[in-house]
């Protein structure tokens, strides 16, 4: 073959080094790839731990002194008005009948201590 050359490279101790910091580095790049993964999602699981609520076990408690209730669901509602964001913890009860105002009442009262929040909305739902 006319016009062609034949060029052969043997494995230096340099071009082995660099091979080898390539593959370390791009080893490091994915190891600080999933430590910044580790950190987003333990940042997502407290967050949904500040969040959630045992809705089952504050149904059996709230039906000790309030037997008319239903069901419970118990969350925090992130609420948008034209020019700000606020998070409102919402209870929202079923029962057959409407609560009494005194036993509404009782019931903010009680769920604001057991949560230890200042404010909580309630909103009743009849069957």
């Amino acid at each position: 073959m006319k016009n062609t050359t034949l060029l052969i490279r043997q494995n230096s101790s340099d071009n082995l080094q660099s091979f080898k910091s390539d593959i370390l580095n791009q080893v490091n790049k994915k190891d600080n790839a999933l430590c910044e993964k580790d950190k987003s999602i333990a940042l997502l699981e407290q967050k949904l731990i500040e969040n959630s609520f045992d809705n089952k076990q504050l149904r059996l408690e709230i039906n000790v002194f309030s037997p008319k209730i239903n069901s419970v669901s118990v969350s925090n509602q992130n609420l948008v008005s034209h020019d700000s964001t606020w998070v409102s913890t919402v209870l929202i009860c079923n029962s057959n009948s409407k609560l009494p105002k005194v036993d509404k009442e009782k019931l903010r009262t009680w769920m604001l201590k057991k949560l230890g929040i200042d404010n909580i909305e309630i909103t009743e739902t009849e069957k």
